[in-house]
């Protein structure tokens, strides 16, 4: 058996990232005891802050974080900036009555994640992790981040049902507006919103959509009034819920969750590319710009931002 086949078999690769993991762990054992003393909710308890106490929810994963800090491994999809930097610290750091904000439980041990998830954040943490510490507050109730990762992360993935029937209890019903990047699609091949009343669409540029935010924001406002915001744009996202919460909208950054929930559908064993949609995470994106013919799509978008 060629090298390539046997290291991609699950059990080798368990053993190799848990191996990986271990030694990470060594190091900087200090840090990890700052992050144990964070509050991160759960996700149910993160859904009934936005369900019951109708929060906006802003989220911080580990492209978040290095685009505060303007590092050179930052996603490529948005440039770092002073400005993006300084929004995002403003989110991280408010106290709105009206959002809630994110950052992963991954951050803490998390014993259902796959091994690769343990070793990356053991890794980040060693690497970042005294850096970003220093921005968050031991005080502060945060939810989770990861609650759009609800699948493709977990080790035991029986409780996936589970987990996507208690996320669309936050769009059950509602009339929706989502903001969203112009290859990203939300919901279109699949049910996934459609327990939803209706659902209006603002399509935003794919890569640097914060250079087009004062548009983006404008928009949003303008057709957002009693519907539920929807927002899957990176970094913008996290900002635009921010912003768009002081205001009295509700605003959900909503993240890969359609990506999950067609690797979901699937079954997919690891990060595959899906047709016609933007998977920044997958190593083949050959399929990303297939047309996906859909007529409601193009019937619920209100306006382009390109």
């Amino acid at each position: 058996m060629k090298i390539k086949k046997l290291l991609k078999r699950k059990p080798i690769l368990d053993l190799y990232y848990s191996f990986r993991y271990f030694i990470q762990s060594l190091k900087k054992r200090d840090i990890n005891k700052e992050y144990k003393k964070l509050t991160i909710l759960n996700d149910l308890k993160t859904i009934e802050q936005i369900v019951k106490n109708n929060k906006s929810f802003s989220r911080f994963g580990d492209g978040e974080f290095l685009w505060i800090l303007q590092d050179e491994n930052s996603p490529a999809f948005q440039d770092n900036s002073e400005e993006l930097s300084k929004q995002l610290i403003n989110v991280l750091k408010s106290n709105e009555k009206n959002l809630l904000v994110g950052i992963p439980a991954n951050l803490q041990y998390k014993k259902n994640a796959i091994w690769l998830d343990k070793f990356f954040w053991r890794k980040f943490i060693n690497e970042y992790g005294k850096k970003i510490i220093k921005m968050l507050d031991k005080n502060k109730e945060y939810g989770n981040a990861n609650l759009t990762r609800f699948y493709m992360g977990y080790a035991d993935k029986k409780n996936t049902e589970i987990r996507i029937k208690n996320l669309k209890r936050i769009w059950e019903k509602k009339d929706l507006l989502i903001v969203e990047g112009e290859k990203t699609k939300l919901g279109i091949g699949n049910d996934l919103f459609d327990n939803a009343n209706t659902i209006n669409r603002i399509i935003c540029p794919s890569k640097n959509a914060f250079d087009k935010y004062e548009e983006i924001k404008q928009k949003t406002i303008e057709n957002g009034k009693n519907r539920l915001i929807l927002i899957a744009l990176g970094p913008t996202a996290t900002i635009l819920a921010y912003d768009i919460s002081k205001i009295g909208y509700q605003a959900i950054d909503i993240g890969h969750i359609d990506i999950e929930y067609e690797w979901y559908k699937r079954n997919a064993k690891e990060k595959i590319a899906i047709e016609g949609k933007a998977v920044n995470e997958a190593n083949d994106d050959s399929i990303e710009n297939t047309e996906i013919k859909d007529n409601r799509y193009e019937k619920q978008i209100i306006t382009k931002i390109l």
